[in-house]
């Protein structure tokens, strides 16, 4: 179907389109609430654009976190700016070492960023549930095209699915109440594993006396 509508998109003409009197720019892509929207429906433009914005905040906090000596500072840093790949520059552990990340991560008190992205997931589900004003995000997370027939073969991974699979098929009516979701995502998070996501048990070391950052060779996962 994607297909189809792109196909049709460049058979269309770029006609001049005006809204309040300004023309408005046919563009391939564009950011809009902090995604970047493409007309082909590819993320990898937008996890680059991810990746690139995280580098950029951790390398301007680089000066600082060579300065502070508290781990705890650290971690606090790292969780409300960056989340990326610090893991072993901040206790000074080499790749020789061969520590895995679970125990660097319980050491450092950082968050796993594949486990906090879907807390983050889970919460704006619960303020999409809950709104009231019938704005599009709201609508298009709830409509079904119930005059359709679904295609043969697997049905793709939704959005929605997941959190049925986390909260239960009635996570929305459940979101309403704001005390009993926050509950829900507490529980949920307390028993909540790594998922299924192979990821480089090792980092290497940023900020050891003997060696500068190699900024090529960090994995960053999102």
């Amino acid at each position: 179907m994607l297909q189809t509508l792109n196909e049709a998109n460049e058979k269309c003409e770029n006609r001049a389109m005006k809204l309040d009197g300004e023309p408005i720019e046919f563009v391939k892509k564009y950011v809009y609430l902090g995604q970047l929207v493409t007309a082909d429906h590819k993320i990898d433009g937008e996890l680059q654009r991810r990746r690139s914005a995280a580098w950029l905040s951790f390398k301007n906090l680089q000066d600082v976190l060579k300065e502070v000596q508290d781990p705890k500072t650290r971690a606090h840093l790292f969780n409300s700016t960056v989340l990326p790949a610090l893991n072993y520059g901040i206790l000074g552990v080499r790749l020789i070492d061969k520590v895995k990340s679970d125990e660097i991560r319980k050491q450092t008190m950082f968050k796993d960023a594949a486990q906090d992205a879907r807390e983050r997931k889970l919460r704006w589900a619960g303020h999409i549930a809950r709104r009231q004003d019938n704005r599009w995000t709201t609508r298009t997370t709830f409509w079904w095209p119930y005059d359709l027939k679904r295609p043969l073969g697997r049905p793709p991974y939704r959005w929605r699915r997941e959190m049925e699979q986390a909260i239960g098929p009635n996570w929305h009516n459940i979101a309403r109440n704001r005390e009993e979701y926050r509950r829900r995502l507490k529980d949920l998070t307390k028993s909540m594993v790594e998922p299924d996501i192979q990821v480089s048990s090792t980092i290497l070391d940023l900020y050891s006396e003997d060696s500068s950052p190699d900024w090529r060779q960090l994995f960053l996962l999102f």
